[in-house]
């Protein structure tokens, strides 16, 4: 498989890079700033990443997309994550990880318009799995759903929803009772904001990701249609791993574009930077570090085509190498943005220099998408399982 991009795409990378600048990076800085109009300005920068074709890059034409193969998306994805990994987490989780899922899964009335409306985005939607008392592991989940008179209701709450405070639909995960099987059978479920019985608080934000709008969400005996369960009843086990590869491939694309943020400041700042009387990218100590970080860079973005390409060509062992891409680019990019900091010294230290900024994301992204630890476990399990 061939993984460089046409002259045509490499054209559109480009143009993206400089729309990314040019629109994206003043709204992200606005989103840091605070200013209590998050949700505002959130709404406003993924509309303008819908007009220019990103949110819905890897989904067909006739629902709104540009029907583009998933190898690009993570291109184009890497871009924005350089730009700002607030604006790359958001948009990836609404259009792409959120409208993939949709896309699959989803048969209710009206999916051609909420995907329409997503991928545009007029509307924003956050993923509501993980819970308080839970992480990785959605083992015996505490909100519940229940058949009720023809319908459902929801009860329980979810943490860390990104997007949460500005969304205005939730991809849901639950615990479909069932008498045969105690706990519960994993479900998903498709669920308006403005539905009765929601309720959206505002969380701290997530470290490294400043001004990334970030909620739980408390279901009370929230009413649902009976066919809100995306794929129906028996199929949520297979909707909760799809969930669990978009969020790893996510999360592999933002270390990407992290590392290459971090080398690309440490490297102009190796020539800059003067001590003892050269700069500081004539010592060894440095250039060993920015070549350590190009190898990583390099190796992390094949990883992640890769295991994009596998899962676009619905290969059987695509689930493992996106495991794979999502271990080693995350722990690639805490140990290149923690190079960019030593090496920029004082100056990356400063409040006001991303630099450190990006070391939390970085690290923040050893949890998110499945922690290290999970992705070892399931990779070796393949392995013990193949041999």
């Amino acid at each position: 498989m061939d993984y460089e991009l046409s002259e045509k795409e490499k054209e559109r990378k480009k143009n993206f890079q400089d729309f990314c600048k040019r629109e994206i990076v003043p709204l992200a800085e606005g989103l840091a700033a605070g200013q209590g109009k998050g949700p505002e300005i959130l709404r406003t920068l993924l509309k303008k990443l819908g007009e220019a074709g990103h949110l819905g890059l890897s989904l067909p034409v006739e629902i709104g997309g540009q029907g583009e193969g998933l190898v690009l998306q993570m291109a184009f994805g890497e871009v924005l994550a350089k730009q700002s990994p607030v604006a790359h987490l958001a948009a990836w989780t609404s259009g792409i990880h959120c409208g993939h899922l949709l896309y699959r899964f989803w048969t209710g009335e009206g999916k051609k318009e909420i995907l329409g409306d997503l991928l545009s985005g007029r509307k924003i939607a956050a993923l509501a799995r993980t819970e308080p008392s839970g992480g990785t592991s959605l083992k015996g989940m505490a909100t519940k759903v229940v058949e009720n008179q023809g319908g459902l209701r929801i009860s329980g709450r979810k943490a860390f929803c990104v997007n949460g405070p500005a969304a205005d639909l939730f991809v849901v995960f639950g615990a479909l009772q069932k008498p045969e099987e105690p706990g519960g059978e994993v479900c998903a479920l498709l669920v308006p904001a403005a539905r009765g019985g929601l309720e959206v608080e505002v969380e701290e934000e997530a470290a490294g990701y400043r001004g990334l709008p970030v909620g739980s969400v408390l279901f009370r005996e929230t009413a649902l249609d009976a066919g809100s369960i995306l794929g129906g009843a028996g199929l949520g086990a297979e909707v909760l791993q799809e969930s669990w590869e978009w969020d790893a491939l996510g999360a592999t694309v933002g270390s990407i574009g992290l590392i290459e943020a971090s080398l690309q400041a440490a490297f102009e700042y190796s020539q800059e930077r003067q001590s003892g009387g050269k700069p500081l990218g004539a010592y060894q100590e440095v250039t060993f570090k920015l070549a350590e970080a190009r190898a990583m860079l390099d190796t992390a973005r094949l990883l992640g085509q890769k295991a994009a390409w596998m899962k676009q060509i619905q290969d059987p062992e695509a689930d493992t190498l996106i495991s794979c891409a999502k271990l080693y680019a995350s722990e690639a990019a805490t140990k290149c943005t923690g190079y960019a900091l030593q090496i920029l010294g004082g100056k990356g230290a400063r409040r006001g220099c991303p630099a450190s900024e990006w070391l939390l994301a970085a690290k923040s992204n050893e949890i998110a998408g499945g922690t290290s630890e999970a992705h070892r476990i399931k990779i070796a399990k393949r392995v013990l399982d193949s041999v």
